[in-house]
Formats: structure tokens, sequence, C-alpha cells
């Protein structure tokens, strides 16, 4: 294989997008809700599609939903609570933490249901904007996705980070649970965990938090066998054609945001967020880790948003030199190649420190070393951008034009 068709055997290695009807009902259903949502209340549409993107891979955790593994926090107004965070949601926004394991999927699994979610996510904004003929493709290493204008021959390889900002817990509504002793039957100490009965046919709801240190509790639905595990995924699908709730999610998720973002003190729903690290102030009461010293935390940077884990960052700005190091060099004949990191989020916290001072960085390949200076090279030496694009529902680094051009999320229709 020539050089100069590097780009069509990258597209033959790649493959359609593999996701179930259900799947694509979801987020359709959601993406559409969140762009009546920006529509209708004046709200930037790329953070609506950041929203949209956490309540559909929230259906996955939903889904996932066990009888083990719940929390009582009681006695006063009792529930049961199933947190993805290590501490007791219901208390940590009012600032208040009781350490209690969180229940996420193995991050092996999450990782694959993310990237699939985004590409569809990505996908759905293309059919809905100006571009409908636009081509997702799941590439074969070092490219994780491809997006093609076919017509045009001109494409974007790119590596995927993506990861929700929030997966707000599951609540069930509780009596006040009692437990034999020598002194009888007794109320349950507050934050023990339980296994609960039965969620077959049980209302289930979202805890979300509101004014103040307050919460609501949106009914997701049931689940209604053993065998159904797109359960929350349909239930979404349905709710979320209602704007009140999609109205009530957005308002907690961007609270969330501006806290993660320190445009809003970190209190409260901070604690509901990934990567948020340990309490603070820290409790008496709070465990020290099994192995390797120190303290748990809330939630490590192991589950850092979006593209924000400085790993993901390190990694990620490789596999951006090595699809441009056996993409653009030499320039293709038939193609015009871009190559960038696609997320849900950008690198909130990390960008200045990691991102910030290579965003602009522009680069080539020479066999000549002794080149100290541009004009040691030949006069034809193609030079290139390093980042292409960094690109984000919520904010992106863009230098190539034609990315500029399509990834304007206000084209939504």
């Amino acid at each position: 294989m020539s050089a100069l068709n590097i780009i069509e055997q990258i597209v033959a290695d790649s493959k359609a997008i593999t996701a179930e009807p259900w799947q694509r009902q979801l987020v359709d259903s959601v993406m559409r809700a969140a762009t009546v949502h920006a529509r209708s209340k004046a709200k930037p549409i790329g953070e609506c599609f950041a929203a949209a993107f956490d309540l559909i891979v929230a259906s996955h955790y939903y889904g996932n939903v066990a009888n083990k593994g719940w929390l009582y926090c009681g006695p006063k107004a009792p529930v049961l609570l199933y947190p993805y965070t290590n501490t007791c949601p219901r208390c940590a926004i009012k600032d208040v933490f009781h350490f209690h394991k969180a229940n996420k999927p193995p991050s092996g699994n999450i990782g694959s249901v993310t990237s699939t979610y985004l590409c569809l996510c990505y996908e759905w904004f293309f059919k809905h904007s100006d571009y409908p003929d636009f081509e997702i493709r799941i590439g074969k290493e070092p490219v994780d996705v491809l997006i093609l204008d076919s017509s045009k021959k001109i494409c974007l390889l790119a590596e995927i980070k993506a990861s929700p900002l929030v997966i707000f817990p599951l609540v069930l509504h509780s009596e006040r649970l009692s437990e034999a002793s020598e002194r009888g039957v007794v109320e349950m100490g507050s934050h023990e965990e339980v296994t609960v009965a039965q969620l077959i046919g049980v209302d289930l709801f979202m805890m979300l938090p509101s004014t103040g240190s307050a919460h609501t509790m949106l009914k997701l639905g049931r689940r209604e066998n053993d065998k159904h595990g797109h359960w929350a995924a349909d239930a979404i699908s349905s709710i979320s054609r209602e704007a009140s709730f999609f109205n009530s999610f957005y308002n907690a998720w961007i609270d969330a945001f501006g806290k993660y973002s320190g445009k809003i003190d970190r209190n409260g729903s901070y604690w509901l967020t990934n990567s948020c690290g340990a309490p603070s102030p820290k409790p008496n009461s709070w465990p020290r880790r099994s192995s390797g010293g120190g303290f748990e935390t809330i939630s490590d940077n192991k589950t850092s948003v979006g593209m924000d884990r400085t790993d993901d960052i390190k990694k990620g700005t490789y596999q951006v030199l090595k699809m441009g190091s056996v993409s653009k060099f030499p320039r293709q004949a038939d193609w015009r190649v871009t190559v960038g990191l696609v997320s849900n989020i950008h690198a909130v916290q990390h960008f200045g420190e990691y991102l910030e001072s290579i965003a602009d960085v522009m680069w080539t390949k020479t066999q000549k070393r002794d080149v100290t200076t541009i004009a040691d090279l030949p006069v034809d030496t193609d030079i290139t951008n390093l980042f292409d694009g960094i690109i984000s529902f919520t904010s992106s680094t863009i230098r190539d034009p034609w990315l500029k051009k399509i990834f304007t999320f206000e084209n939504a229709k």
C-alpha cells in the first residue's frame, strides 16, 4: 500500500458504529430534548449537549442497579440511596460526609460505553445540522474515530476521551428501618449499607440536588424483569420528552458543572461530581485507604471528567502526534486530513497546565539531522498542526477552518 493511499486503508480498516435500536432511540430522544431546551431557554447548546451525554450514559449505570450496595439515610425522612461517588449523596450536598463505597461499573466496561455514546451523540448532531451525509466510523489503532466527508474527501482522525461529569444517584422511598439487638428491635443507625429485597416492579427515582442543600426526586420508572437490561434507557427516552424533566436535570447539571469549573464555590453538588477529591473538611470518621496510605477520596482522578484526566491528556497528545505522522506525511494526494481530540467536556481544570502551551504547536518530519531553522528545510516541506482541533461540547480549541465550520453546535436543528 502506497503512503499516498494510507487514508483509503484507514477507512477500509474502520467500521460502522455498533449500536442497538434502543440506544439510538435514547440518543435521539435526549439530544432532541437538549436542543429544544437550549432554544426555549436561551442556554448554550453545547452545554445542553454535554448534559444530555451524562443523562444518556446514566442509563447504563442505572440499568445495572443491583440489590446490594444501597445506603440507608435516616431516620428523619428516611430514604435508600444508590450512590456513584464514595459518600452519602443526600448528606454530601449539605457538606456532611459519610463514607460509602460507590456503585460504579468496571472501568473497562464504562470506557466502551462512553465512547460509543459520544460517537452516537456527534453522529446525531451531524444528521441534524448542515452535514447529514457525514459518516462517523470506529477506527483501528491509533485512530479511535473517523469523521468523513467522503464527497469532498475531507476527514478528521481523532482520539476519544469521554467521561461523565456526574451520575446523579438513584433513590427509593423507605420506612424507618430496624434491627434486632439485646434490647429487642431498635431503629437502625443511619448510613448503614443494606440490601434491597425487591427492585422488580418498584418505582425508582433519580436524586437531583436543588436549591440550597435540598434535593428533589424525579421518577425514572420501573425495571420490569431481570432480563430487560435497558429499562433505564427506555425510561429516560420516554421522560426526556417532558420539558420539565430535562429542565430539572439541566439545572442540577449546570450547577454541578459550575462548581467543578470553579465558577461557583465548591460545595453541595460538587461532591457528586467525578474526580471531586477528598471531603473538605474531612470528618474524623473518614476511613484510610486499605492499601497505599492516605485517606479514601469521594472520587479520585481516575474518573476525571471528559478529557480532564492528566494521563488521558498525555496519551491523547501522543495519539494525535502518531495519527498525524502516519496520515499527513507525505501529503495525501486525494484527501485533506485533520487530526485531534474529541470529548464531551474540555479539560476544565488542566487545560492551562497541560494543553495551552502545546495547542498551537506546528511541526514537520524530515530525515535531515542538521536542521536548526525553517530555512534549513526544503522549500516544499509540509508543516502541519499538532492539533487541528481539541473538540468538546463545552469548549473547543480549533485551528483548522473546516473543523471550525462543522463543529458549530448552534447549527443543530
